[in-house]
């Protein structure tokens, strides 16, 4: 592959140009990392454990000694049993929702949230595909450089957008130039890093494409002046 015009060849090779595009895109995630920061850890597990078990003995302190009143004389083991139980659940559950499974889940949301930004807002297209090399989901640029709209690609063949991708590409992940095809069926070269990762309904496929339209527009000018 040869340089365009006014570009050194040292740097028009492959190698560079994959380097190219990788601190490209970390140059984007940086800028979406600066305006969505991640949010305050949840408290240390050692903190968290202590005040559970500081909240659960107080709470079954008090209850027992409550729960002759509480309960006549009379009751049977089962039912003081069951009383005590029900009472130490209704103290402790707000307080372990409040200390473990309310901060938590504000942090599961804020991720969630800010990597659903990072894709939506990314300047490559982003495809996920199953292992049954199905689309899972198409990010706009996606959508805008294939043509075709997110919700009617999900479902599709991913081979029916990338059909030189063989299905062990996705192990180790893997950069390599290939041939893409639009929904009207027109192709178009790219550049596509390829990773996967383990869910716990099977492997999950990401495809990450970099349009070489302009790139291969801008060679094949410069041999047709060369000429």
């Amino acid at each position: 592959m040869r340089a365009p015009v006014g570009v050194s060849s040292a740097w028009w090779k492959p190698s560079r140009l994959i380097a190219w595009v990788g601190r490209r895109r970390r140059r984007q995630h940086g800028r979406e990392e600066r305006q969505h920061p991640i949010p305050h850890a949840a408290p240390s597990m050692v903190r968290v454990l202590l005040l559970v078990l500081a909240v659960v003995f107080a709470s079954e302190s008090g209850i027992m000694l409550w729960l002759p009143w509480l309960v006549p004389h009379y009751a049977s083991k089962p039912i003081r049993a069951v009383v005590d139980a029900s009472l130490l659940t209704l103290v402790v559950a707000p307080v372990v929702w409040y200390v473990i499974i309310g901060p938590l889940r504000r942090v599961a949301l804020s991720e969630r949230a800010k990597v659903a930004s990072i894709v939506q807002t990314a300047v490559d297209a982003i495809v996920t595909f199953g292992e049954d090399r199905r689309v899972r989901s198409f990010n706009p640029a996606a959508e805008s450089q294939f043509g075709c709209p997110g919700a009617q690609a999900v479902g599709e063949p991913v081979g029916r957008f990338l059909p030189s991708i063989p299905a062990e590409c996705c192990g180790a992940g893997r950069v390599m130039e290939t041939t893409a095809r639009r929904w009207d069926g027109t192709e178009f070269p790219a550049l596509v890093s390829l990773s996967r990762i383990e869910l716990s309904n099977g492997g999950l496929c990401t495809a990450i494409l970099h349009d070489l339209t302009e790139l291969k527009r801008a060679e094949a000018e410069r041999l047709a002046a060369a000429r």
